[in-house]
């Protein structure tokens, strides 16, 4: 036993001494700070209340069931993607909650970051070269849904698959060999997670210099072409037809402008991000930009210069500078073949859930960066009055990425408490809920946050998500936000038809948010509860006067209830917690009516 134990210690004081220890502890650092930091102030936010809370509510059973039917069915061209999004909220919900499900994403992404500085490492012998892109890839500011769980949970298991390929394929000597075999299994992996990133494999016989030649790539590009052409039959025969509505002509076109408009795009957010940053300065962020320049001075000048040095007396500078633009091409490559696939996405759009288009650029665009950075610090390395200049410069711009992630979370953790408020508002102001109840929400100033919205289509989802409505209950109670604006306040009122029943439907412009799968409903005024915004609050209206001079009388609250009595999901109390039930705020104003800050 004393053995067993000497030998542990001297292996982990073996690992401790290794410079790499210090790069991935230094990387799981910088990601928890960049978008965990606020974890426990983020819940669930847009399509996460219709995937990761019926997941965490159904039964074990229920969930096979969803997990076959997505296998079966070949779910959106991505059944392992519902596959993660049913099995990781169940099991990590039952382990800690919602908590519990961004720690699984953190250790995602941590995994994704070792992987992609592992790669850089094996594919040059100036190790230096590794660093600066791995660490701008924890700071990739175009994608701003690191937050979301959704997306770690859905799309990084495809980064983490692809990842994993690029780094088997690097360690195979021959196309028949078994770590290119499973190179392949794993790229399939991924295209089978989230299709994007897959497109990016075409460029693995490019990560080593000199080592492949005509034949092994002709037959690596024929291998996962098939493995494309499989798949895109497999989504025909399934029946999955999201872009067949687009004509081939536009296609191209969407297609010819994706591939030069993304990587230009994508490559301004690394300066659009800082200047969102220096435009908004206060006190707090600059405390944070001076903490943290401070803190990637010493990285870069104990890890990043460290290494450096080595390369730099070991090998010419004019080797140094051919690799590095030989990996600035590379990630060129990557760069436009991460766009092919996103047809569907505008690639112009970098805030919020649709930010995702730029998702698989972070290998192609962070390589050719911190290929820049490199570049530059190596040219002007020799001239020393110019080394601390560069090395405070580079600091500075990690910093001041760093706190643009920062930012995003504080917006995240702000939709957050806009829910939490105003789903406590809603329930004190509906205790009396029963079968066929519908709650209509009048809010032209309801907030719709920038980077994640706290008020999406899944809001007719989240009263079923939180209590647990008697079985027997065709019709259990839904909240709508009705189609109001400061415009148009009344808008919504054209669902009222001329005997005073309500009309739930796409085809008319009540109800913000209808599910397409749900059949139409005419509502009885008696089962509705309208809360309509009064001076910065919600109010409940126990009738509505038309224009026309008839008056319309809603459902009597005659509950003793505070809060309705049903049984409470596991979602509740993170959704409504114990202080903000208790915390009477009445007289002021609702913060999700206020403007954001």
């Amino acid at each position: 036993m004393l053995k067993y134990m000497k030998k542990t210690l001297t292996t982990l004081q073996s690992l401790i001494q290794s410079p790499s220890f210090f790069v991935y502890l230094t990387l799981l650092s910088l990601l928890w700070i960049a978008h965990f930091l606020f974890f426990q102030s983020f819940g669930l936010y847009e399509d996460d209340w219709a995937f990761t809370g019926i997941a965490i509510n159904q039964t074990w059973s229920r969930n096979l069931e969803t997990i076959n039917s997505a296998l079966i069915t070949f779910w959106q061209g991505r059944p392992l993607h519902r596959v993660f999004l049913t099995i990781l909220p169940f099991f990590g919900a039952k382990l800690g909650g919602i908590s519990t499900l961004y720690l699984i994403g953190f250790f995602l992404l941590t995994c994704n970051a070792c992987l992609f500085y592992r790669l850089l490492r094996n594919i040059t012998k100036i190790y230096y070269s590794a660093l600066l892109p791995t660490l701008l890839f924890c700071l990739y500011p175009a994608d701003t849904t690191f937050n979301y769980l959704q997306h770690l949970l859905g799309l990084q298991p495809a980064l983490l698959f692809i990842l994993i390929a690029f780094n088997l394929f690097v360690n195979s000597a021959k196309i028949n060999s078994q770590s290119r075999l499973f190179s392949y299994f794993f790229a399939t992996l991924a295209l089978l997670t989230y299709e994007s990133p897959f497109l990016l494999f075409f460029a693995a016989p490019f990560l080593k210099k000199n080592t492949q030649n005509r034949k092994q790539i002709f037959i690596h590009s024929l291998i996962l072409t098939t493995i494309l052409f499989l798949y895109l039959g497999l989504r025909k025969i399934a029946g999955e037809s999201r872009i067949s509505q687009l004509a081939p002509w536009e296609t191209l076109q969407k297609f010819l402008y994706q591939i030069i408009a993304g990587p230009i795009v994508v490559s301004g957010t690394f300066l659009l991000r800082i200047w969102q940053i220096l435009s908004n300065l206060n006190v707090i962020y600059l405390v944070i930009l001076l903490i943290a320049t401070a803190c990637f001075y010493g990285i870069i000048t104990s890890l990043y210069e460290e290494q450096f040095k080595v390369s730099y007396h070991d090998f010419s500078s004019h080797f140094q500078i051919a690799e590095l633009i030989r990996m600035l091409k590379l990630g060129l490559v990557m760069m436009f073949l991460a766009y092919p696939s996103a047809i569907l996405l505008d690639v112009n759009i970098i805030d919020g859930r649709a930010s995702r288009v730029h998702f698989p650029a972070v290998i192609g665009t962070t390589l050719v960066m911190g290929s820049l950075w490199n570049l530059l610090f190596l040219i002007t390395y020799s001239k020393q009055f110019l080394r601390p200049i560069i090395k405070g410069i580079l600091s500075t711009y990690l910093a001041l990425l760093l706190a643009f992630s920062i930012n995003v979370q504080q917006y995240y953790a702000q939709s957050w408490q806009y829910q939490q408020n105003f789903w406590r508002d809603v329930l004190r102001l509906s205790p009396d809920l029963t079968n066929n109840t519908v709650i209509l929400v009048q809010s032209p100033n309801l907030q719709w946050g920038k980077q994640i919205n706290p008020f999406d289509w899944s809001v007719p989802s989240v009263l079923s998500s939180i209590y647990e409505f008697p079985k027997d209950w065709q019709f259990p109670p839904r909240a709508y936000i009705l189609h109001s604006d400061p415009q148009n306040i009344e808008a919504w009122k054209g669902m009222i038809q001329s005997n005073g029943k309500m009309l739930i439907s796409n085809k008319n412009h009540g109800v913000r948010y209808h599910y397409d799968w749900e059949p139409e409903r005419l509502i009885q005024p008696q089962d509705v509860i309208l809360l309509v915004e009064e001076n910065k609050k919600l109010i409940r209206k126990p009738k509505l006067t038309l224009s026309d001079g008839r008056t319309i009388f809603f459902k009597k609250n005659d509950s003793r209830f505070t809060f309705p009595p049903f049984p409470k999901t596991s979602l509740f109390s993170r959704l409504i917690p114990s202080t903000t039930m208790t915390n009477d705020q009445k007289s002021s104003s609702a913060i999700y009516l206020e403007p954001q800050k």
